[in-house]
């Protein structure tokens, strides 16, 4: 079977908020062009890393972001330990 060819036309050049917290594949064309370090075999694997202008990449977030994405999930943590023991009564 042959590969199709990639089109990234439709492909953004930065993600809006609600893509970035939900959407965990994040590929734009500079993700997609980036070429990694290694050849993906056992003995040279690829190298991951995370690429200039990625906005995917956490470590180029505001302070403000992170700590939402942290509360978000520490609530989210909180509400499942409630809710697990919701129905003990007891």
């Amino acid at each position: 079977m042959a590969e199709k060819p990639i089109n990234d036309e439709h492909l953004p050049t930065n993600l809006p908020l609600s893509r970035l917290v939900l959407d965990q594949a994040r590929v734009t064309k500079d993700v997609l062009h980036h070429q990694y370090a290694g050849a993906g075999t056992k003995e040279s694997p690829y190298v991951v890393t995370w690429i200039e202008n990625d906005p995917g990449n956490p470590l180029t977030w505001k302070k403000s972001f992170k700590w939402t994405v942290t509360m978000i999930a520490a609530i989210a943590t909180l509400s499942t330990a409630f809710a697990s023991s919701a129905f003990s009564g007891e």
